[in-house]
């Protein structure tokens, strides 16, 4: 899978056929840029034209030079010059068993223009298929035609895919896990061995005992690969509980961890990665304390939400500050065997759920990470800033929360596992007088699945964290408990998901 060639191409975009090699008009290089200068370390995707297109702009949108199965996608945007006489059908001819395009494995794709959309663009993204097979690094090829009863759309223009051959992402043995009953601010948990951190992430589930705001603790690998750090911003007694995973991969992942503290009067952060990631399968996990207060009516200055800024950064933010300091710890975690799909998506004071459209997923193989920061000036009630997310399709997301008062923001990544990892998901509500609930799931492998889960929570007052925050644990392969310590007559909505690795 190394790169077989290094070099320099200087382009020049001609805007109705791309980008042209002055030396032979046969062999073309597709650039959004006019003019640029690019340094690749592989092929690009190269373009032999058989009979020109005519009449339409297509622009290679993605950065990427090469397609890395499953993962990282070749893609266009597609508009016609000037309005057509007729329809203009663009049809993508391809090889179901190497690429996939926008979604679709059946050939070809097409896509439509006429007279009341000639000046849209369209988009058309082009994956590799994931066949778990090695094969070394290949080539398919492609061909956008173009047909139109108007003579001056015409054209087939037949590419060169270079596909990186892609293995996934592959556990080193079953999951580390275990439960930990109370924390303070200086708790760790032993593993039992040693991990490689940089093959390696945390993942924890928490249920409190207090709606104070110094009780939510934060989760993170040790730096010596030993140890998972357990830290609250005070001593919470062994009512606290947390449920945490450690998965460790043998190939196919990268990890990259740290810590930042947002102080008084912070209300944004940057923190720069060591190594730059690839964000199509990057996804950001993150935990976030304070020690500064134990009052109950302050949670919208200790929720922080996190989002990639570029491939070497990363933002962490929240809407208030006023009195509070904040610690962050986050893991960014890149897997060759996950498709990520990212974004941010603001909730209006006022309003309760929001809707997102993706690029289609598989849902049998997708799960959503998120965090959120809560509007400023809710006074810690628990029921506006608590959300529950959900892949409500294989090409929306949905997010919801029990109030709708104060401008709430999430950051988003929904994560399809293209290597074959198999998904679970559901949602249930818990009753007022309940602490816990059992959900029956299809068998999984326990020591290769973890859950995830977010939930929603019908307080009306701010002191609902110890029946707002859950814990959950296999009971055995078919079974899931989910619990809080207290019920507080506070009605909960839960959303799972159960992501058994490879």
């Amino acid at each position: 899978m190394k790169s077989i060639l290094y070099y320099f191409l200087i382009l020049t975009f001609l805007s109705s056929c791309g980008v042209s090699d002055p030396g032979n008009p046969k062999v073309k290089m597709f650039t959004p840029l006019t003019t640029a200068i690019l340094s690749s370390t592989a092929p690009q995707t190269q373009e032999v034209v058989v009979e020109p297109v005519k009449g339409i702009t297509i622009t290679k949108t993605s950065s990427y030079g090469e397609i890395m199965e499953g993962v990282q996608p070749i893609s266009y945007d597609i508009v016609l010059i000037s309005e057509p006489g007729s329809a203009v059908n663009v049809s993508v001819e391809f090889d179901p068993a190497q690429l996939i395009v926008n979604g679709y494995s059946t050939s070809p794709y097409s896509i439509s223009f006429d007279s009341t959309n000639w000046n849209v663009v369209q988009s058309i993204t082009i994956y590799g298929v994931f066949d778990n097979v090695y094969e070394g690094n290949h080539t398919s090829t492609y061909k956008i035609k173009v047909l139109s009863d108007d003579s001056g759309f015409t054209g087939t223009n037949t590419y060169t895919a270079n596909l990186t051959d892609n293995e996934g992402s592959k556990l080193l043995s079953n999951f580390i896990s275990g439960s930990q009953a109370g924390f303070n601010t200086t708790t760790t948990a032993s593993l039992g061995t040693t991990v490689d951190i940089s093959k390696s992430f945390a993942y924890c589930n928490f249920k409190l005992n207090s709606s104070n705001v110094n009780y939510p603790a934060t989760c993170q690998l040790k730096s010596t690969g030993t140890d998972i750090e357990l830290f609250a911003g005070t001593n919470t007694g062994a009512g606290s509980n947390v449920d945490w995973y450690v998965a460790s991969f043998s190939k196919g992942a990268f990890v990259q961890r740290g810590s930042t503290t947002l102080g008084i009067g912070t209300n944004s952060q940057e923190v720069t990665l060591s190594t730059a990631i690839d964000l199509s399968r990057t996804f950001l996990i993150l935990y976030s304390r304070t020690s500064t207060s134990s009052v109950q009516n302050k949670d919208e200055e200790r929720t922080v939400m996190g989002k990639f800024t570029s491939s070497n950064t990363i933002q962490f933010s929240r809407n208030q500050s006023t009195t509070l300091a904040v610690d962050v710890e986050w893991q960014a975690v890149q897997l060759d065997g996950a498709k990520v799909i990212s974004g941010t998506k603001e909730i209006a004071d006022g309003e309760s759920s929001a809707s997102i459209s993706i690029s289609p997923i598989n849902q049998a193989h997708s799960f959503l990470i998120f965090s959120s920061k809560a509007g400023a000036g809710i006074g810690g009630i628990e029921r506006e800033y608590y959300f529950t997310g959900s892949v409500t399709s294989s090409t929306s997301l949905q997010f919801k929360r029990e109030g709708n008062q104060g401008k709430a923001e999430i950051s988003y990544y929904a994560i399809e596992m293209v290597d074959g990892a198999s998904v679970q998901s559901g949602s249930f509500v818990i009753p007022s007088a309940n602490t816990s609930k059992t959900v029956d799931i299809s068998t999984v492998d326990t020591g290769k699945t973890m859950i995830i889960l977010s939930n929603s929570i019908a307080n009306t007052d701010a002191a609902s964290q110890d029946s707002g925050t859950f814990y959950a644990k296999f009971l055995n392969s078919t079974q899931i408990e989910f619990a809080r310590n207290n019920a507080e007559s506070n009605t909960g909505t839960l959303n799972w998901f159960t992501i058994n690795f490879q």
